[in-house]
Parts: structure tokens; sequence; C-alpha cells
């Protein structure tokens, strides 16, 4: 014990004890994307996610999504397999998130803004197996040398896809995504967490924001949800999780 915490009395020690224990809570039974496919049943035409002018229901959601999970399943893209996603911020981020998780594949968010040599860096260490996209002149100046998809292509890439949800198991033991730090004392490191790790986080975020509206960056400015879908570490870290609760329970 640290000469600071000696110092302590012992209602003190106590109060931190109970605090650092934290609150215990079962395991959520369902991951996120299971909660999406339940949803969109439930509610299709409800509004999911707006952003500005883009806008997609509960089924417009999933079937994106399902289109891409099988995107990836025919490319051999599944467990454990690293997908980077670097878009704007956007309803693509979403339909990436759980078309990846769908496919029992591993989130790798980056933001686009970051400079040039900090996103190759944890490419490098990232290895993915594919890098989702928004824009192709900044495709071709980073991602070159790895497989790439363009969200925005014209030729719409996912069209000849099944929009019916994939029926994969996913083990809640797998790695479900990485965040990566953002390296301003050294090379970026990468935190990883499983599928049981983001349903937890999942429940907990909807129950700490107590969302209400099934919408998603578009909220009243000065407010947490409107500074946090702002910011550039809502496009890196995983708040966009956050989010993904008000969109799908």
């Amino acid at each position: 014990m640290s000469k600071r915490a000696t110092r302590l009395t012992s209602e003190q020690r106590q109060w931190l004890d109970s605090v650092c224990e934290g609150r215990r809570r079962p395991l959520p039974p369902d991951l996120p994307h299971v909660l999406a496919e339940r949803r969109a049943r439930a509610a299709p035409d409800a509004v999911a996610l707006r952003h500005r002018e883009q806008s997609l229901t509960h089924r417009e959601l999933n079937q994106r999504a399902n289109r891409l999970a099988r995107y990836l399943m025919a490319k051999g893209i599944g467990a454990e397999s690293k997908v980077v996603v670097c878009v704007e911020p956007g309803v693509d981020i979403l339909v990436a998130l759980l078309g990846i998780l769908k496919a029992g594949a591993v989130y790798v968010p980056l933001d686009p803004t970051y400079p040039a040599a900090h996103l190759r860096s944890i490419l490098s260490d990232t290895q993915p197996k594919l890098v989702v996209t928004d824009r192709r002149p900044r495709d071709a100046f980073l991602f070159g040398a790895f497989p790439h998809l363009c969200l925005d292509d014209s030729e719409d890439p996912l069209g000849d896809f099944s929009d019916v949800d994939p029926e994969l198991v996913v083990h809640r033991g797998a790695t479900a995504y990485v965040y990566y730090t953002s390296g301003t004392t050294g090379k970026p490191k990468g935190i990883m967490a499983s599928y049981a790790n983001l349903a937890s986080y999942v429940a907990a975020a909807h129950e700490r924001y107590r969302f209400t509206e099934p919408t998603w960056c578009q909220r009243s400015p000065g407010s947490p949800s409107a500074s946090a879908c702002s910011s550039s570490s809502h496009r890196s870290r995983p708040e966009a999780l956050s989010w993904c609760s008000t969109a799908i329970t």
C-alpha cells in the first residue's frame, strides 16, 4: 500500500474498495448484431440512424450490414480476421461495424484525419484482411498494399450479395474489435476486446447514457452525444459502439 493510501481513514478505504470492485452484472444474453436483427424484425420501418441528410431504417441498416457480412464471408474473412474501417462520420460506420460483427471478424476503426505516417504504422501492425473506406484518393495512397472496399463506389460491389441474416454462430471469446491508442507517447498500441466484452459495453452504454431517440450523431448542440459525435475520437475509439446501442435496442 502506498504512503498516500495509508493516510486514508478506515471508512475511506472501505469506500475506495467498494468503488474499485465495481458493480457486478450478468453477461447480456445476445450479441449486438443479434439485437440489430431482432430490432429490424420488430420495427423495420422505424428510423435507426440519422446523420445530416442521411438516414437508415432498421430494415435498411440490417440489410446493408448483411450484404457486407456476406461479402466478407465470401472472401474468407471471419474469426480473428481484422477489417480496418477508415471512413468519415456517417451511417457507413455503423453499417461497417455490424457487417463485420455478423461475419465474426474483428473491427479495427481508424480516424481518417490522423497523419499518414500514423495510419501506416497501425496498418503495418494490424495487417488487415480488408480495409473499408469511403474515398478512393485516400485508398490508393495509403491502402494500396491491402485489399480494400470503397463503400461509396458507384458500382455497388455489395449489390449482388444477399441481404438475409447470415446463419453464423459467433463465439463470445473471439476478438470483436481492436482499438489503437493515439501514439502520442510512442508507437500506437492495440487494445483487444472480445464479443462478450462488446456486448457488455453496449449494454452498459445504453444504461449509462439513457438513449431514447433512435438516431445517431443528431443530438442537440452541447450535449455529450453531440460532442462525442463531432470529435475525432468518435471515429477511432469505440464510441461508435455506444451509438450502436441506441440504433439496435
